[in-house]
């Protein structure tokens, strides 16, 4: 019972992720909570090979396809992502958003 308690709360990343700043924009492509109309600003909290984790004042829905510029030195990524997870950060007030 114990072991089976222990692989429940096992860590499921396939990558490290590096607490790294940047900023970003993005749009949501298909329809979710936020309005697609426009380029929301946010920046990362952490990025890894496998994605990122970046906060926002409105929440996406888990599923959703956004739009995401994001400069990095000298060149701007254009990349679309699939919302993983969504949750409300009772710290910060803001929603915490994987890709």
């Amino acid at each position: 019972m114990e072991k089976e308690k222990q692989m429940k709360t096992m860590e499921r990343r396939h990558f490290i992720r590096h607490p790294f700043s940047l900023p970003l924009a993005y749009k949501v492509i298909k329809p979710g909570l936020t309005n697609g109309r426009e380029d929301m600003r946010s920046e990362t909290v952490n990025v890894s090979v496998g994605g990122l984790l970046f906060q926002a004042k409105h929440p996406v829905e888990p599923n959703s396809t956004i739009a995401i510029k994001m400069p990095f030195e000298d060149r701007m990524f254009n990349v679309k992502a699939k919302v993983i997870r969504c949750v409300n950060n009772s710290e910060t007030k803001f929603y915490d958003i994987a890709v």
